[in-house]
């Protein structure tokens, strides 16, 4: 997770909003388009996974699922707390000193 404060500045001066999941670790890999079309399976959506993982995905339009995943998706915002730019732009010297130090290898990770 450390790589991914590298880019959090730039997301929110693209004024891109997102939430931090605070009530356990999540894994869930679950896409939602224009709440008409989804995905839902173990793949990554970066480019290591698309070329080097085998992943398996259920993709659809169906209408029942996709009320299934809204309502799901709605339910795990509501354990979910809004970044904070403020209190990210504080973060440990060390942590900045990693993201930094592991950006060359992120493809890697």
């Amino acid at each position: 997770n450390i790589l991914h404060g590298r880019y959090l500045k730039m997301l929110h001066n693209h004024n891109i909003k997102f939430l931090y999941f605070q009530t356990h670790n999540l894994h869930a890999k679950i896409l939602l388009i224009d709440n008409k079309l989804f995905s839902i399976g173990s793949p990554n959506f970066d480019y290591r996974s698309f070329r080097y993982m085998h992943e398996i995905a259920l993709v659809g339009s169906r209408p029942e699922i996709v009320a299934m995943i809204r309502n799901h998706i709605d339910k795990t915002i509501e354990s979910c707390e809004p970044f904070n730019y403020e209190v990210w732009k504080q973060r440990p010297m060390i942590q900045k000193f990693f993201e930094w130090l592991l950006l060359p290898f992120r493809h890697l990770l």
